[in-house]
């Protein structure tokens, strides 16, 4: 059978318990909710510092792919480890001695070129050019002095071009014929030029194939030092370049990342993964491995995505469209552990123990501590009012601090908006220089004011273009003239005498000409731009190429400038115009001004216009051999001196190096600088102050826990005065309570209040009325019944039985001849005394007074050892006799009459017990002893000493420690002293 079990039917216990689990719930409510904020806090910030570990995790991964892609090749590994020695010997040559320099030029050149890089037969000259134009080269252990004579005329022809260029064709074909004399008929000039220095450029020297690497720095405006390295380009084959950049790669990572590159699947068969597993450090070796079958199973993820995995992360970057490879980083996950996660798991760790402590150790095993309410409410004011103020304090700390790290990173991506800003001012030189050459040609008829007769005078012409251009912001460095039937002319910026067959020159007229063939096909060959032989060499160089190819130039650059770099020389301008009047053309001009000089004109013209915060300080320098140059500000800027100056030259320095945006944060500045992509050969910075980021995010985290005092305080107030309003009736009935266990029944709390405290407090008031009530009510009680009900149940104590106890009796002698002779207030008042003095004794030795008969007073002892019971008799009666006698000196002394009194002393069985009808009851103590007690009494009349008289029974007893005498004609005997007498 089924039935219902009735709710009447749980086991009390178990309701018991649920009761104190829901006691419990508030606290524990509290507890965890305070807990589950802590560790939601917790998380929140370990995600923010997870995000930013990923975000330098990633900034890490794209330079060292990036710098692994630069490395790649031998000529760029070449370039760096030559700058590098050009800014060691840079920076050492102020302090160098003369004896010193050629030591430190070697030195230089072994800390910067390792092993690898540094075959037998590598040849390295070193050179100065003194203030006179003299070419000094340097002699010493380990630099070559093979064919100096001719590498000295070198660098001054290679310093020279790059300078000044060469002022005559005759000069220049001069240079030509030396270097290929030197380095094979391959080598052109151009190449050498100042476009060159830094790189190498392979060449033919002794009749073997070099890598030439030459680089130049000043040391005073007329002083140059100069270095030409000589390395034998075939000990470079193979995978030697590669594999030096995977190690430099692996070096530079400290081993906290690896390189993988995997080929195309289509090349898998032909190529295999880089590098060898012996270049891998051992304990990575296994993280490679994973990392590499990953990628080969996965060849179309796109570059910049990031793979994690439990083992690794990993990112495919953009390698190099020049390469069958995959370039792959790959590390091992980067710690995620901080204080955060560690603070986030022990609350977590709190409230899995927190829950088990609460809903069943505590209820179901009651381990109930006693705790006080004060304490208790204390706590639960403590959970609720400082639990959320942490948590707001806590969250508050994070919260600024995240607000701090995103206000810097903003900084730093404005400031390099900023900067990339002032990059991009410079391609509007293009079209600036396009516009002023349009105005030029429309400013006034300008053409055919130089024009007589079909005749240009082009000196007047390119002496007014020279001139239009400077007041423009611009200088021309060149103007090309061609004219149909005349021969091509070039004049310079340092003048304007027309000059013919110039190198540009000879490479601009055979493409005019093609051009020329374009526009007036129907034109007769007198009409034609006329050329010399080796322009015509130039002609046939163009036509095999195309005649559309070849004139590209002039239909790309016509009323457009272009940049571009002419048979290997500087970066420039050009620009083309044709002029033609009725149908027939007159002349064709080419502009040329410098690129690099105009892009950093206009590059410091946009700094210097840019608008930036009034705490932030712009920077530039030019990218020079071995290190950079400052340009903006002035070098000798007070900018650039200092700590600060020091540390913004090394970022800028470390922007060129990674030719990427690099920032440093370091006392209360943030440095940051980027390569400038569009002007050239030039890296900015900005140095930006974070002081009043920090000042406002220290005077915020004031405020914050100004407010946080303010409140704790306000709390531990509202907290106090709540706790005492509900605590403080407590605690008074509590000290009333323990009053009143020690007899004192004159407390009163007394409180007003209207709530269920207030009706407390009246109520226990009342119980002490009653008590107080009682108390005088009992004084009309006999003292061993009301030790029996205290000890007791009632039934039981006015129930008759029998014990042995000790009964004193005391009377006042001649009391009748006293209430004859005395008005009965006086005797009235002295039974009160009496009573008053002689009861207190009593008490004093544990003893009872059973009754007051008149002026007779009948005390009893019990509940110890007889013989203890008696002594304490004993020692009662003496204490009385005591206060009799003081009572007797105070009345003499107040004119009152005195009086004697006796004591009398037994020890027995005595009957304790009530009697008497049911509508009248009286508890007496009754039998023999009493009987006795009061005979001995009356034999105290005759005493002579103490006149307290013990029984025969009872001297007996205590008669070792006391000392009594016999009484005459009678069996009492009379106390005389004993072991506490003060008699």
């Amino acid at each position: 059978m089924f039935y219902n079990k009735p709710a009447a039917m749980i086991p009390h216990f178990v309701v018991l318990r649920l009761k104190r689990f829901v006691l419990l719930l508030l606290p524990f409510s509290l507890i965890m909710g305070v807990l589950f904020s802590f560790e939601k806090t917790l998380n929140w910030r370990k995600s923010w510092d997870d995000a930013n570990l990923q975000s330098r995790w990633e900034e890490s991964v794209k330079r060292l792919a990036q710098d692994l892609s630069a490395r790649l090749t031998v000529e760029s590994q070449i370039e760096a480890m030559g700058w590098h020695m050009t800014g060691l010997i840079r920076d050492a040559w102020p302090t160098a001695s003369a004896t010193n320099q050629p030591e430190l030029i070697l030195n230089s050149f072994l800390n910067s070129f390792p092993d690898s890089h540094r075959p037998e037969n590598s040849l390295v000259y070193a050179f100065c050019r003194k203030e006179s134009g003299e070419i000094h080269n340097f002699q010493g252990q380990g630099l070559c002095n093979k064919k100096s004579r001719f590498m000295s005329d070198i660098f001054a022809v290679l310093l020279n071009s790059s300078r000044n260029g060469f002022s005559s064709t005759a000069e220049r074909k001069k240079a030509q014929r030396l270097l290929r004399g030197v380095f094979g008929e391959d080598a052109m000039l151009d190449l050498f030029s100042s476009a060159r220095t830094g790189f190498s450029t392979p060449v033919t020297f002794e009749n073997q194939r070099h890598l030439f690497y030459w680089n130049y720095f000043d040391t005073r405006p007329d002083e140059s030092i100069g270095v030409f390295i000589l390395f034998p380009e075939p000990v470079f084959a193979g995978e030697l370049p590669v594999n030096f950049a995977l190690a430099n790669f692996l070096r530079h990572s400290r081993g906290k990342f690896v390189p993988c590159l995997v080929p195309f699947p289509q090349n898998s068969d032909a190529i295999g993964s880089l590098p060898e597993i012996s270049m891998i450090p051992e304990d990575m070796r296994s993280l490679w491995e994973a990392g590499r079958k990953h990628a080969e199973l996965n060849p179309d993820i796109p570059p910049g995505k990031i793979v994690k995995t439990p083992d690794f992360w990993g990112m495919k970057a953009f390698f190099s469209y020049d390469t069958p490879l995959q370039a792959w980083v790959f590390s091992r996950a980067p710690a995620a552990e901080n204080l955060y996660s560690y603070l986030g798991s022990i609350c977590r760790w709190l409230m899995v123990l927190t829950i088990p402590v609460f809903a069943f150790l505590i209820p179901f095993l009651q381990l109930f501590p006693r705790i006080s309410l004060r304490f208790a409410f204390g706590f639960l004011f403590l959970m609720i009012g400082s639990g959320p103020l942490i948590l707001l304090l806590f969250s508050g700390i994070n919260y600024l601090d995240i607000q701090s790290s995103l206000r810097v990173q903003q900084e730093s991506k404005s400031a390099l908006e900023r900067l990339i800003d002032a990059d991009n001012e410079t391609t509007h030189v293009q079209s600036e220089f396009s516009q002023i050459a349009r105005r030029l040609a429309i400013s006034g008829d300008w053409l055919q004011k130089h024009c007589h007769s079909g005749n240009i005078d082009f000196p007047t012409l390119s002496a007014t273009a020279f001139d239009y251009y400077k007041r423009n912001g611009f200088e021309l460095a060149a103007l090309y003239c061609f004219s149909p039937g005349q021969p091509a002319r070039y004049y310079p910026h340092n003048g304007v005498n027309g000059s013919q067959n110039k190198d540009k020159c000879d490479l601009l007229a055979p493409l005019t000409k093609v051009t020329h063939s374009f526009y007036a096909p129907e034109a007769l060959p007198e009409e034609y731009p006329i050329l010399d032989e080796f322009q015509k060499n130039w002609e046939s160089a163009a036509e095999s190429t195309g005649m559309l190819d070849s004139r590209n130039f002039f239909l790309n650059t016509l009323e457009n400038a272009e940049i571009l770099r002419l048979t290997g020389g500087q970066a420039s301008f050009f620009l083309s115009q044709a002029f033609s009047d009725g149908g027939k053309t007159l002349a064709y001009l080419v502009y040329e001004a410098s690129a690099e000089k105009a892009l950093r004109n206009k590059l410091l013209s946009s700094l210097n216009s840019l608008h930036v915060p009034g705490v932030a300080e712009l920077s530039a320098a030019e990218i020079c051999p071995g290190g950079i140059k400052p340009i903006f500000p002035e070098d000798d800027s007070k900018n650039w001196s200092g700590s600060n100056g020091n540390i913004m030259k090394k970022v800028l320095k470390l922007a060129a190096q990674l030719k990427s945006d690099f920032s440093m944060q370091k006392d209360d500045f943030l440095y940051l600088a980027i390569p400038c992509s569009k002007a050239g050969n030039f890296v900015v910075g900005m140095r930006i102050s974070l002081a009043e980021i920090s000042i406002q995010a220290r005077r915020s985290l004031l405020l914050l826990f100004v407010f946080a005092a303010v409140m704790a305080v306000f709390l531990f107030t509202i907290g106090r005065l709540t706790l005492n309003h509900l605590i403080e009736p407590l605690a008074l009935v509590e000290k009333g309570l323990q009053k009143i266990a020690a007899g004192d029944l004159a407390c009163s709390i007394d409180i007003k209040r209207n709530d269920e405290l207030g009706d407390m407090t009246i109520a226990f008031d009342e119980m002490v009325k009653d008590l107080r009530e009682r108390k005088n009510l009992g004084k009309f009680v006999s003292g061993i019944l009301d030790q029996n009900l205290q000890e007791n149940e009632v039934a039981h104590a006015i129930k008759p039985r029998q014990q042995h106890g000790v009964i004193l009796v005391t009377d006042i002698r001649s009391f009748t001849t006293l209430s004859e002779s005395y008005p009965a207030r006086e005797i009235v008042d002295m039974l009160n005394q009496n009573i008053a003095a002689l009861s207190g004794p009593i008490e004093k030795f544990n003893g009872r007074i059973d009754k007051f008969i008149g002026d007779a007073i009948v005390g009893i002892f019990t509940g110890s050892e007889n013989t203890e019971n008696l002594f304490n008799a004993v020692s009662a009666a003496s204490e009385m006799m005591l206060a009799h006698a003081r009572l007797q000196e105070s009345r003499r002394h107040a004119g009152q009459f005195s009086y004697e009194i006796g004591i009398g002393i037994d020890c027995g069985q005595v009957m304790l017990g009530t009697m008497g009808s049911r509508g009248r009851l009286d508890f007496s103590v009754v039998g023999l002893s009493r009987q006795v007690a009061e005979q001995m009494e009356a034999l105290s009349k005759h005493g002579k000493h103490t006149r307290i008289i013990l029984s025969p029974a009872a001297f007996s007893l205590i008669e070792h420690r006391v000392h009594a005498e016999p009484v005459s004609d009678s069996e009492g005997y009379e106390l005389v002293s004993c072991e506490r007498s003060l008699l």
